[in-house]
């Protein structure tokens, strides 16, 4: 027989026991697994564990697109900008799905600590009973646990992209940007906070809107002659006069005497609600 049929023979053998190898090895190996289910506590105290735990599961991360009219609003485009519109359209989805994720933090860390405190409980004595080597025992119980521990969603990302196409086609534009979810929630928190001064200074402006009585509005008409102060207009010559705010309310002025005066109907929409 030469060399090159002794390599040839060789080898085909190795072909033959390695499947044999492999085999054998896949039974030992579900044998001893079955061994470390069975009489593992550590593995059964952390099935226990979890079975004590909930964690929401329907945390997916986002991705919008912007399509853009030209290549400058484009390049002008904050992406920041989209994020906190997007938050505003979506608010209570936004608020669900950032609730969500802060829950399953805080469970997580409860249920952290208690995982932390599981140790393994077997004895070297108990293991030789069952006909396993004490270390290969560990080892898969080990391995074990770690694949059964919990690893809830705690995070999300959002990517937003946005880009612009020339009419024809021939250039494309477009820039992305990935905010992680510390980044969201700052935002979130951004615009929680615009909104709330917002709303505040709507309150302000309906409640000194409010203090126009009848009673001042007359004081103000008499006071002014019952004209208008800046073309003389009076209801005689079918003007119909209204008392405005010197300061309009929307930019701080308030509704005292010294702030209010006689306009007709044409000179107040002409002013709008410029300071002069």
């Amino acid at each position: 027989m030469s060399e090159t049929e002794i390599i040839l023979l060789v080898f085909a053998l190795c072909l033959a026991i390695v499947p044999v190898i492999i085999i054998c090895y896949l039974i030992i190996y579900n044998r001893h697994l079955k061994i470390v289910k069975e009489h593992s506590e550590l593995y059964n105290d952390i099935l226990l564990l979890n079975s004590s735990y909930n964690f929401y599961t329907d945390l997916s991360n986002l991705y919008y697109y912007v399509d853009c009219t030209s290549k400058r609003k484009l390049d002008n485009l904050s992406l920041y900008d989209i994020l906190i519109s997007k938050i505003d359209s979506n608010f209570n989805y936004f608020t669900d799905l950032l609730s969500k994720i802060q829950k399953n933090i805080k469970t997580y860390e409860l249920y952290f600590k208690e995982y932390n405190k599981l140790s393994s409980k077997i004895c070297e004595e108990k293991v030789k009973e069952l006909k396993i080597k004490f270390k290969t025992f560990i080892n898969i119980e080990s391995k074990l646990c770690e694949k059964i521990k919990l690893n809830p969603k705690l995070s999300i990302t959002i990517k937003i992209k946005a880009g612009y196409t020339s009419p024809k086609g021939r250039n494309s534009y477009s820039k992305d940007r990935t905010f992680q979810y510390m980044e969201v929630l700052n935002a979130y928190n951004e615009y929680l906070k615009l909104k709330k001064q917002k709303q505040e200074y709507s309150y302000k402006v309906r409640t000194e809107r409010a203090k126009m009585s009848d009673s001042l509005r007359y004081n103000i008409l008499k006071r002014d002659g019952f004209k208008c102060q800046i073309c003389g207009a009076t209801a005689r010559d079918g003007a119909k006069l209204h008392v405005d705010h010197i300061v309009p309310v929307s930019k701080g002025g308030k509704t005292v005497d010294s702030n209010l005066r006689t306009l007709c109907d044409r000179c107040n929409m002409g002013k709008s609600d410029k300071i002069e």
